[in-house]
């Protein structure tokens, strides 16, 4: 009797963790990034190879349907879903097509009201206590290409329609704008970078049809032309002909920015903030990356981490769990012998990092969802062959 009941107290265990599914052409094989609004409800922003880029769903993260999508987007590269039940994914668009499509439901997406052709790669869902989806809030950092100037997209109706902030000409001057974090209705957080590139590299993404999200991956790029495909590689090359990276913040909504964090030895990808004082943000390099942490509001920022290889090695999303002290982070490592995407875990705010898991094969993962409480969510990996990993996670 005492065996069996320690049996059935084994069996949850042997399910938690990180799991694998798909890694072939069975699932869409061109996954940007997951979100999870329930254990058994996922989302993520793809296609296969020769369809165009749409949103997906999932129950068991093993098959993948095609959603409901009345609109149109040329190209999606991150999707959020809100506590509220909105869900949205964004990436480039404009006019009647806009960079955003967004649902009540999660379950028939619309086009965003969007005035500008924007284009961006971080959409998040932000905590606004909101319980009925047309007042759910999210926000949308990206670049508009009348301008060339950054802005932030924000929603406060579940994402029916979208409306810019203005990031500040001394960070545009820098570099351009890449992930945002948002832990209070005042302050917010911004981080930039670029990278140094070539000619010969930007006109091989063009032929190869990819926008170089980071220096490291070259998404398809789906049916954009080959002359926005140029203009948003172009903008990513550092102007200074290396590296730059930046972090801002406001603390009145935009009305007024300063950079608080300025580097030329990396550029930033992902921030996350358990609070306004505590924020984590994750930047790399060629064969160097990092973990930067501030408990002070940006007054000072401390590497925490780091991970080197003499080939590659990349972080790429980060996020703090609502308790303010578990957070997560995804990238990869190569070197000669080995190439292992990995989920790394801090339970201490941030302060320190180990490994979660590590999956062979996997050059990078990409996308990331974690449930606040911290009981269920998600990963995306890119393989080495070139196709979508998909990654469950159960506590």
């Amino acid at each position: 009797m005492r065996f069996a009941a320690l049996l059935l107290a084994l069996v949850p265990l042997a399910f938690a963790g990180w799991t694998a599914f798909c890694g072939d052409m069975s699932c869409p094989n061109v996954a940007i990034d997951i979100t999870c609004s329930h254990a058994d409800k996922c989302y993520l922003a793809g296609g296969y190879s020769n369809t165009p880029m749409s949103v997906y769903t999932s129950s068991d993260y093993a098959n993948w349907e095609l959603a409901n999508v009345k609109g149109f987007t040329a190209m999606l590269m991150s999707i959020a879903a809100h506590p509220a039940g909105s869900v949205a994914a964004g990436g480039f668009g404009g006019g009647n097509y806009s960079a955003i499509l967004a649902s009540y439901d999660g379950e028939t997406f619309y086009n965003s009201k969007i005035a500008s052709i924007i284009v961006g790669q971080d959409l998040k869902a932000i905590r606004n206590n909101a319980t009925d989806p047309s007042q759910a809030a999210l926000a949308f950092v990206a670049n508009v290409l009348s301008t060339g100037k950054d802005a932030i997209y924000f929603t406060t109706n579940g994402g029916e329609s979208f409306a810019p902030v203005a990031l500040p000409e001394d960070l545009h001057a820098l570099a351009g704008a890449r992930y945002g974090a948002y832990p209070s209705a005042n302050t917010w957080y911004v981080t930039a970078g670029t990278w140094p590139t070539s000619r010969k590299t930007l006109a091989a993404d063009t032929l190869n049809h990819c926008l170089r999200v980071t220096e490291k991956f070259c998404q398809p790029a789906a049916d954009l032309s080959a002359a926005d495909v140029r203009a948003f590689n172009q903008r990513r090359t550092g102007h200074n002909g290396g590296y730059v990276g930046a972090i801002a913040k406001t603390t009145n909504m935009g009305k007024s920015w300063e950079i608080v964090y300025e580097t030329n030895e990396l550029y930033f990808n992902d921030i996350s903030c358990s609070d306004i004082a505590t924020c984590v943000a994750v930047g790399e390099s060629a064969s160097s990356s990092g973990i930067y942490r501030t408990v002070n509001g940006g007054k000072t920022w401390d590497q925490v981490f780091e991970q080197q290889s003499s080939i590659m090695s990349s972080l790429f999303k980060i996020r703090f769990l609502a308790d303010g002290k578990t957070a997560y982070a995804i990238g990869g490592n190569a070197d000669a012998k080995t190439v292992n995407g990995i989920i790394y875990v801090s339970r201490d705010g941030g302060a320190s990092w180990k490994i979660d898991h590590k999956e062979p094969g996997v050059g990078m993962f990409v996308g990331l969802s974690m449930s606040d409480d911290g009981t269920f969510g998600g990963a995306i990996g890119i393989t080495m062959d070139q196709t979508s990993l998909i990654m469950k996670y159960s506590a």
